[in-house]
Protein backbone atom coordinates (compact mmCIF):
# COMPACT_ATOMS: atom_id res chain seq x y z
CA UNK A 1 0.00 0.00 0.00
CA UNK A 2 1.08 3.55 -0.79
CA UNK A 3 0.08 5.97 1.73
CA UNK A 4 0.19 9.86 0.97
CA UNK A 5 -0.69 13.22 3.31
CA UNK A 6 -0.23 16.80 2.84
CA UNK A 7 1.05 17.82 6.53
CA UNK A 8 0.91 21.30 7.96
CA UNK A 9 3.76 23.11 9.12
CA UNK A 10 5.55 20.67 12.09
CA UNK A 11 5.28 23.76 14.38
CA UNK A 12 3.68 23.45 18.02
CA UNK A 13 1.16 20.76 19.01
CA UNK A 14 -0.47 20.35 15.46
CA UNK A 15 3.70 19.25 15.01
CA UNK A 16 3.69 16.72 17.91
CA UNK A 17 0.27 15.26 15.80
CA UNK A 18 1.80 15.10 12.97
CA UNK A 19 4.66 13.06 13.83
CA UNK A 20 2.19 10.74 15.80
CA UNK A 21 0.21 10.14 12.89
CA UNK A 22 3.37 9.38 10.30
CA UNK A 23 5.20 7.63 12.90
CA UNK A 24 1.73 5.36 13.50
CA UNK A 25 2.12 4.63 9.55
CA UNK A 26 5.47 3.96 9.56
CA UNK A 27 5.12 0.87 11.87
CA UNK A 28 2.32 -0.34 9.91
CA UNK A 29 3.11 -4.25 9.01
CA UNK A 30 3.98 -4.77 6.31
CA UNK A 31 5.76 -1.62 5.56
CA UNK A 32 4.01 0.70 3.28
CA UNK A 33 5.44 3.37 1.25
CA UNK A 34 4.71 6.65 2.73
CA UNK A 35 4.91 9.75 0.60
CA UNK A 36 4.71 13.69 1.90
CA UNK A 37 3.86 16.40 0.08
CA UNK A 38 4.09 20.10 0.44
CA UNK A 39 6.95 22.05 2.04
CA UNK A 40 5.34 23.16 5.27
CA UNK A 41 7.87 23.67 8.41
CA UNK A 42 9.81 20.59 9.54
CA UNK A 43 8.41 18.36 6.26
CA UNK A 44 11.59 17.60 4.84
CA UNK A 45 13.07 16.79 8.61
CA UNK A 46 10.11 14.51 9.18
CA UNK A 47 10.30 12.65 6.42
CA UNK A 48 14.18 12.31 6.87
CA UNK A 49 13.88 11.09 10.19
CA UNK A 50 11.31 8.15 9.36
CA UNK A 51 13.07 7.74 5.74
CA UNK A 52 10.30 8.45 3.78
CA UNK A 53 9.31 10.17 0.17
CA UNK A 54 8.94 13.63 0.04
CA UNK A 55 8.02 15.92 -2.52
CA UNK A 56 8.19 19.36 -1.83
CA UNK A 57 6.87 21.44 -4.94
CA UNK A 58 3.33 20.75 -5.30
CA UNK A 59 0.53 23.43 -7.20
CA UNK A 60 -0.98 25.71 -4.79
CA UNK A 61 -3.35 28.51 -5.62
CA UNK A 62 -2.98 32.23 -4.95
CA UNK A 63 -3.41 31.49 -0.94
CA UNK A 64 -0.33 29.12 -1.06
CA UNK A 65 -2.74 25.85 -0.20
CA UNK A 66 -2.33 22.99 -2.31
CA UNK A 67 -4.71 21.63 -5.26
CA UNK A 68 -6.09 18.15 -4.81
CA UNK A 69 -5.92 17.42 -8.41
CA UNK A 70 -2.07 18.23 -8.77
CA UNK A 71 -1.72 15.63 -5.80
CA UNK A 72 -3.64 13.00 -6.77
CA UNK A 73 -2.20 12.73 -10.02
CA UNK A 74 1.29 12.64 -9.37
CA UNK A 75 0.52 10.39 -6.49
CA UNK A 76 -0.58 7.77 -9.55
CA UNK A 77 2.97 8.49 -11.32
CA UNK A 78 4.66 7.97 -7.85
CA UNK A 79 3.51 5.14 -6.44
CA UNK A 80 4.84 1.68 -6.58
CA UNK A 81 1.86 -0.08 -5.24
CA UNK A 82 -1.72 -0.63 -6.96
CA UNK A 83 -3.86 0.11 -3.36
CA UNK A 84 -3.36 3.92 -2.74
CA UNK A 85 -4.77 5.97 0.74
CA UNK A 86 -4.74 9.97 0.80
CA UNK A 87 -4.99 10.14 4.83
CA UNK A 88 -5.02 13.46 6.94
CA UNK A 89 -2.14 13.78 9.03
CA UNK A 90 -3.58 13.71 12.16
CA UNK A 91 -5.15 10.18 11.84
CA UNK A 92 -3.24 7.32 13.74
CA UNK A 93 -3.57 4.16 11.56
CA UNK A 94 -2.70 0.69 13.40
CA UNK A 95 -2.27 -2.79 11.71
CA UNK A 96 -6.39 -3.80 11.35
CA UNK A 97 -6.38 -1.40 9.11
CA UNK A 98 -3.94 -3.12 6.70
CA UNK A 99 -6.13 -6.54 7.66
CA UNK A 100 -9.44 -4.55 6.75
CA UNK A 101 -7.94 -3.46 3.59
CA UNK A 102 -6.58 -6.89 2.07
CA UNK A 103 -9.60 -8.77 3.15
CA UNK A 104 -11.17 -7.00 0.03
CA UNK A 105 -11.41 -8.92 -2.77
CA UNK A 106 -12.86 -6.42 -5.63
CA UNK A 107 -10.71 -5.06 -7.91
CA UNK A 108 -11.53 -1.28 -7.69
CA UNK A 109 -13.19 -0.18 -5.01
CA UNK A 110 -13.26 3.27 -2.46
CA UNK A 111 -12.96 2.48 1.00
CA UNK A 112 -13.96 5.52 3.49
CA UNK A 113 -14.67 4.96 7.31
CA UNK A 114 -15.53 7.30 10.28
CA UNK A 115 -13.29 8.51 12.72
CA UNK A 116 -12.93 8.62 16.66
CA UNK A 117 -12.21 11.57 17.91
CA UNK A 118 -9.40 11.73 20.98
CA UNK A 119 -7.49 14.31 23.30
CA UNK A 120 -3.61 13.40 22.59
CA UNK A 121 -1.49 16.24 23.19
CA UNK A 122 2.14 13.81 23.69
CA UNK A 123 4.14 11.84 21.16
CA UNK A 124 3.57 7.84 20.97
CA UNK A 125 6.35 5.92 23.03
CA UNK A 126 6.86 2.53 24.83
CA UNK A 127 6.56 -0.56 23.36
CA UNK A 128 2.65 -1.14 24.06
CA UNK A 129 1.57 2.20 22.81
CA UNK A 130 -1.13 0.97 20.45
CA UNK A 131 -2.80 -1.52 22.96
CA UNK A 132 -2.66 1.52 25.29
CA UNK A 133 -4.26 3.62 23.30
CA UNK A 134 -6.92 1.71 21.87
CA UNK A 135 -8.25 0.87 25.19
CA UNK A 136 -8.18 4.73 26.29
CA UNK A 137 -10.16 5.67 22.75
CA UNK A 138 -12.52 2.73 23.78
CA UNK A 139 -12.99 4.83 27.23
CA UNK A 140 -13.22 8.34 26.23
CA UNK A 141 -12.98 8.47 22.15
CA UNK A 142 -15.94 9.99 20.63
CA UNK A 143 -16.89 8.31 17.32
CA UNK A 144 -17.51 11.40 14.67
CA UNK A 145 -20.22 11.92 12.60
CA UNK A 146 -20.25 10.34 8.88
CA UNK A 147 -20.03 13.44 7.20
CA UNK A 148 -16.22 14.21 8.28
CA UNK A 149 -14.12 11.71 6.29
CA UNK A 150 -10.47 11.33 6.82
CA UNK A 151 -9.13 8.74 4.95
CA UNK A 152 -9.92 7.30 1.08
CA UNK A 153 -8.44 3.84 0.36
CA UNK A 154 -8.69 3.13 -3.43
CA UNK A 155 -7.63 1.46 -6.25
CA UNK A 156 -4.78 2.94 -8.49
CA UNK A 157 -6.40 4.58 -11.31
CA UNK A 158 -9.71 5.25 -10.10
CA UNK A 159 -9.96 8.84 -9.51
CA UNK A 160 -8.52 10.23 -12.94
CA UNK A 161 -10.25 13.39 -13.13
CA UNK A 162 -10.38 15.39 -10.06
CA UNK A 163 -11.42 19.09 -9.36
CA UNK A 164 -8.81 21.56 -8.53
CA UNK A 165 -10.20 21.29 -4.50
CA UNK A 166 -8.01 23.75 -2.22
CA UNK A 167 -7.01 20.32 0.52
CA UNK A 168 -8.02 20.71 4.33
CA UNK A 169 -11.06 23.20 3.02
CA UNK A 170 -14.43 21.90 3.20
CA UNK A 171 -16.55 19.72 0.44
CA UNK A 172 -13.88 17.80 -1.05
CA UNK A 173 -14.09 14.82 1.03
CA UNK A 174 -17.72 13.92 0.27
CA UNK A 175 -17.41 14.95 -3.59
CA UNK A 176 -14.96 12.09 -3.43
CA UNK A 177 -17.55 9.76 -2.00
CA UNK A 178 -20.24 10.88 -4.34
CA UNK A 179 -18.04 10.89 -7.37
CA UNK A 180 -16.92 6.57 -6.84
CA UNK A 181 -20.75 5.83 -5.91
CA UNK A 182 -22.12 7.53 -8.71
CA UNK A 183 -19.57 5.28 -11.37
CA UNK A 184 -20.66 2.57 -9.59
CA UNK A 185 -17.73 1.65 -7.95
CA UNK A 186 -18.14 0.01 -4.55
CA UNK A 187 -17.89 1.91 -1.64
CA UNK A 188 -16.79 0.28 1.23
CA UNK A 189 -17.60 1.38 5.13
CA UNK A 190 -14.85 0.08 6.99
CA UNK A 191 -16.21 2.05 10.39
CA UNK A 192 -16.81 -1.71 12.29
CA UNK A 193 -13.06 -2.98 11.77
CA UNK A 194 -11.29 0.17 11.46
CA UNK A 195 -10.20 2.32 14.32
CA UNK A 196 -8.91 5.70 12.60
CA UNK A 197 -7.75 7.99 15.67
CA UNK A 198 -8.07 11.67 14.60
CA UNK A 199 -5.93 13.45 17.39
CA UNK A 200 -8.34 16.61 18.78
CA UNK A 201 -6.73 20.23 17.86
CA UNK A 202 -7.63 23.20 17.33
CA UNK A 203 -7.06 25.79 13.84
CA UNK A 204 -4.93 28.07 15.03
CA UNK A 205 -2.55 27.26 13.08
CA UNK A 206 -4.10 27.82 10.08
CA UNK A 207 -4.71 31.91 9.32
CA UNK A 208 -8.05 32.37 9.90
CA UNK A 209 -8.67 29.59 11.95
CA UNK A 210 -11.95 27.31 11.50
CA UNK A 211 -13.80 29.70 9.09
CA UNK A 212 -11.38 29.79 6.98
CA UNK A 213 -12.00 26.08 6.55
CA UNK A 214 -15.53 25.87 6.23
CA UNK A 215 -16.87 29.77 5.32
CA UNK A 216 -14.07 31.44 3.53
CA UNK A 217 -13.27 32.05 0.27
CA UNK A 218 -11.23 28.48 -0.43
CA UNK A 219 -14.62 26.67 1.26
CA UNK A 220 -16.89 28.73 -1.13
CA UNK A 221 -15.26 27.56 -4.22
CA UNK A 222 -14.54 24.15 -3.36
CA UNK A 223 -18.58 23.90 -3.00
CA UNK A 224 -19.14 25.47 -6.04
CA UNK A 225 -16.55 22.88 -7.91
CA UNK A 226 -18.52 20.38 -6.34
CA UNK A 227 -21.84 21.17 -8.37
CA UNK A 228 -23.90 20.15 -5.29
CA UNK A 229 -22.83 16.49 -5.04
CA UNK A 230 -21.81 15.53 -2.00
CA UNK A 231 -22.20 12.18 0.05
CA UNK A 232 -21.62 11.57 3.38
CA UNK A 233 -20.05 8.07 4.61
CA UNK A 234 -23.76 7.10 4.90
CA UNK A 235 -25.21 8.11 1.75
CA UNK A 236 -22.69 6.69 -0.59
CA UNK A 237 -22.09 3.22 1.10
CA UNK A 238 -23.01 0.13 -0.90
CA UNK A 239 -21.44 -2.19 1.66
CA UNK A 240 -19.99 -2.37 5.08
CA UNK A 241 -16.78 -4.27 5.78
CA UNK A 242 -17.18 -6.64 8.78
CA UNK A 243 -14.72 -9.25 11.00
CA UNK A 244 -17.01 -11.72 8.56
CA UNK A 245 -16.75 -9.87 5.10
CA UNK A 246 -18.73 -7.25 3.08
CA UNK A 247 -22.31 -6.95 3.72
CA UNK A 248 -24.49 -5.11 1.00
CA UNK A 249 -26.08 -2.02 2.57
CA UNK A 250 -30.08 -2.00 1.96
CA UNK A 251 -29.96 1.83 0.12
CA UNK A 252 -31.60 1.93 -3.52
CA UNK A 253 -28.56 3.41 -5.29
CA UNK A 254 -30.77 3.62 -8.74
CA UNK A 255 -33.14 6.39 -6.92
CA UNK A 256 -30.30 7.78 -4.56
CA UNK A 257 -28.86 8.80 -7.85
CA UNK A 258 -31.59 9.83 -9.40
CA UNK A 259 -32.04 12.67 -6.40
CA UNK A 260 -27.84 13.24 -6.59
CA UNK A 261 -28.49 14.49 -10.57
CA UNK A 262 -31.43 16.47 -9.68
CA UNK A 263 -29.04 18.69 -7.00
CA UNK A 264 -27.98 19.25 -9.50
CA UNK A 265 -30.36 21.36 -11.64
CA UNK A 266 -32.60 22.03 -8.83
CA UNK A 267 -31.91 25.59 -8.60
CA UNK A 268 -32.31 26.90 -11.91
CA UNK A 269 -34.34 30.02 -11.42
CA UNK A 270 -38.05 29.40 -11.36
CA UNK A 271 -39.91 31.14 -13.94
CA UNK A 272 -43.55 32.28 -13.14
CA UNK A 273 -44.99 33.40 -10.06
CA UNK A 274 -47.42 30.91 -10.36
CA UNK A 275 -44.97 28.02 -10.24
CA UNK A 276 -42.97 29.65 -6.92
CA UNK A 277 -46.51 29.38 -5.33
CA UNK A 278 -47.00 25.47 -6.06
CA UNK A 279 -42.98 25.31 -4.42
CA UNK A 280 -43.29 27.52 -1.78
CA UNK A 281 -46.69 25.39 -0.38
CA UNK A 282 -44.20 22.36 -0.31
CA UNK A 283 -41.51 24.22 0.90
CA UNK A 284 -43.44 25.32 3.90
CA UNK A 285 -45.01 22.90 4.26
CA UNK A 286 -41.36 21.16 4.87
CA UNK A 287 -40.48 23.46 7.50
CA UNK A 288 -43.05 23.28 10.04
CA UNK A 289 -42.62 19.84 9.85
CA UNK A 290 -39.03 20.36 10.36
CA UNK A 291 -39.41 22.47 13.27
CA UNK A 292 -41.71 19.60 14.70
CA UNK A 293 -39.34 17.26 14.51
CA UNK A 294 -40.77 15.16 12.13
CA UNK A 295 -38.18 14.95 9.72
CA UNK A 296 -39.25 12.05 7.80
CA UNK A 297 -41.78 14.22 6.37
CA UNK A 298 -40.30 17.34 6.38
CA UNK A 299 -38.36 15.49 3.91
CA UNK A 300 -41.18 13.80 1.77
CA UNK A 301 -42.38 17.59 1.19
CA UNK A 302 -38.63 18.94 0.33
CA UNK A 303 -38.40 16.09 -2.13
CA UNK A 304 -42.01 17.03 -3.41
CA UNK A 305 -41.14 20.60 -4.25
CA UNK A 306 -37.82 19.45 -5.81
CA UNK A 307 -39.89 17.40 -8.24
CA UNK A 308 -42.51 19.63 -8.99
CA UNK A 309 -39.63 22.36 -9.83
CA UNK A 310 -38.97 19.41 -12.50
CA UNK A 311 -42.21 18.59 -13.76
CA UNK A 312 -42.92 22.54 -14.04
CA UNK A 313 -39.98 22.61 -16.57
CA UNK A 314 -38.39 25.77 -14.23
CA UNK A 315 -35.57 26.91 -17.39
CA UNK A 316 -35.14 30.48 -16.52
CA UNK A 317 -31.51 31.72 -16.01
CA UNK A 318 -32.67 33.50 -12.71
CA UNK A 319 -31.71 31.79 -9.02
CA UNK A 320 -34.10 32.64 -6.90
CA UNK A 321 -33.96 32.74 -2.52
CA UNK A 322 -36.83 30.65 -2.31
CA UNK A 323 -34.63 27.48 -4.09
CA UNK A 324 -31.34 28.47 -2.21
CA UNK A 325 -33.51 28.09 1.56
CA UNK A 326 -35.28 24.95 0.06
CA UNK A 327 -31.51 23.52 -0.69
CA UNK A 328 -30.13 24.37 2.51
CA UNK A 329 -33.04 22.87 4.69
CA UNK A 330 -33.33 19.83 2.49
CA UNK A 331 -29.51 19.16 3.21
CA UNK A 332 -30.40 20.03 6.83
CA UNK A 333 -32.57 17.67 7.32
CA UNK A 334 -30.55 15.30 5.80
CA UNK A 335 -28.23 15.56 7.90
CA UNK A 336 -30.12 15.69 11.37
CA UNK A 337 -31.43 12.60 10.20
CA UNK A 338 -29.87 10.30 7.45
CA UNK A 339 -32.00 6.91 9.16
CA UNK A 340 -34.83 8.62 7.59
CA UNK A 341 -33.48 9.26 4.34
CA UNK A 342 -34.96 6.64 1.31
CA UNK A 343 -35.70 3.77 3.33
Amino acid sequence: MTIFSIPKSFLGLIGTIQRNAIQSWHELCPKCEIILFGDEDGTAQVAAEFGVIHIPEVRCNEFGTPLLDFIFKKVQDLAIYQVLTFVNTDIILMDEFLKAIQSIKQDSFLVVGQRWNFELKDRLKGPDWKVDLKSAVRKEGILCHPGAIDYFVFSKGLFKKVPPFAVGRAGYDNWLIYDAWARRIPVIDATHVVMAIHQNHDYSHLPNGRDGVFKGIEAERNKKLTEGHVFTIRDGATHILTPKGLIPTTRKPEILLQLASQQQDWFKALGSEKKRKVISTAYNLGILYEEKGLLEMALKKFETAINLSQKLELNTAEETELVSSLRNHLEKVYQMDRKNFLR
